[in-house]
């Protein structure tokens, strides 16, 4: 009764959020514009949010009296660790409804993977006139007058009059030019100094007679021994490909990926990298395994990755992903906007308010469309 009461209002004020969200707020607001825009907001939906912009989720729970429900809090810990990168105590009472109803929604899968959804954007672009150019990382952006010139790897230069960082807040000075960063409200040292995770991530190949016994593609799993350990292998995620989609994985076979937080520093500063690499694969694959006996035999290709991985290939500075770590009820006022100070030059991505995953991602993209073609 006290986790259906829970639940109810997680969807009551997830609903609010989300109709806050849709009008795609610029947030937190850095120009006078923003703050004339937030009188808008205002209605009787989100006065009433303001109790929850003031508590953490464990403060929500207490109220159910289900602070001290082990099991649930284990529970509630690993979707939140999933979608906001922290756990009920230090998660803001509204975000974390925001995340949690939005496992009760469904979850979708793309047949031939998130790619695709790129790909098809990329065509959309192409087939409107425009250009995309890939590989060529941009790794210098400096004002030339009244525009902008980047640099890419290529050693090629374009002269552009705006410009949009989907990178990460993280490598925003290491794009930007020196002058040019410091005209910026985000400050190099202060920002290195954020909380942030990292990711360490198995792509493997399976047969597909292991997971016969499930029609779900996405799972939660938390290490029987250790149940409270939130990073490290200790609850992480898995997601397979749909049975039918033959552009993941051969048929009689399914790919999939696992997917764990991480602490950062470890993978740096570690002796023996290889041998922690093969010692996080082992935890997953056997948590895998007591879950889903035959896991293991089954496997037929294993790509590990860490952080170091996340800097070298995708270039996220010391591999860290996924947005900031809430810290506590009112972290939320830390969060950056689409703005970066500098006029002309814009950001979108998991760094950036609503935050991570693939909706937070999208309307931080929309917020910035919106405000380019106003």
């Amino acid at each position: 009764h006290q986790i259906q009461a829970f639940y109810e209002e997680v969807f009551k004020v997830g609903e609010m959020v989300d109709s806050l969200v849709e009008k795609l707020p610029i947030f937190p607001p850095k120009t006078i514009k923003d703050w004339g825009r937030l009188p808008d907001l205002l209605n009787r939906e989100s006065i009433q949010l303001l109790p929850f912009m003031s508590q953490t989720v464990e403060d929500r729970l207490k109220k159910y009296e289900l602070h001290d429900h082990y099991l649930f809090k284990t529970f509630l810990n690993g979707e939140l660790m999933d979608s906001v990168q922290t756990s009920v105590d230090r998660c803001p009472a509204f975000l974390g409804c925001a995340a949690l109803q939005t496992f009760h929604k469904g979850a979708y899968a793309v047949h031939g993977g998130l790619a695709t959804v790129a790909e098809q954007l990329a065509g959309y672009i192409r087939e409107s006139g425009s250009e995309v150019l890939l590989r060529h990382p941009v790794h210098l952006v400096e004002r030339e007058g009244s525009h902008f010139r980047l640099h890419s790897k290529r050693k090629k230069k374009y002269e552009v009059k705006r410009v949009i960082l989907n990178n990460s807040v993280h490598n925003l000075h290491d794009t930007l030019s020196v002058n040019l960063g410091k005209h910026s409200y985000i400050k190099k040292n202060k920002e290195m100094k954020r909380e942030a995770w990292g990711a360490f991530i198995i792509h493997a190949g399976v047969t597909q007679e292991v997971f016969q016994s499930t029609d779900v593609l996405y799972h939660q799993f938390i290490d029987p021994n250790h149940p409270d350990e939130l990073h490290d292998g200790g609850q992480f995620l898995l997601s397979l490909s749909d049975p039918s989609d033959q552009k993941m994985a051969p048929e009689g076979k399914r790919s999939l990926t696992l997917s764990t937080h991480t602490s950062i520093n470890q993978w740096w500063e570690t002796e023996d990298y290889k041998g922690e690499k093969e010692k996080m694969t082992e935890r997953l694959i056997g948590t895998v395994d007591h879950y889903f006996p035959g896991f293991s035999l089954g496997l037929d290709v294993v790509l590990p990755g860490t952080p170091v991985t996340f800097q070298k290939w995708l270039r996220r500075n010391h591999g860290k992903v996924g947005g900031y770590a809430p810290e506590g009820r009112f972290s939320w006022l830390n969060s950056y906007s689409i703005r970066t100070g500098i006029e002309g030059v814009f950001q979108c991505g998991d760094t950036v308010f609503p935050g991570a995953g693939t909706l937070g991602v999208t309307l931080s993209g929309l917020m910035v469309a919106k405000e380019l073609t106003r």
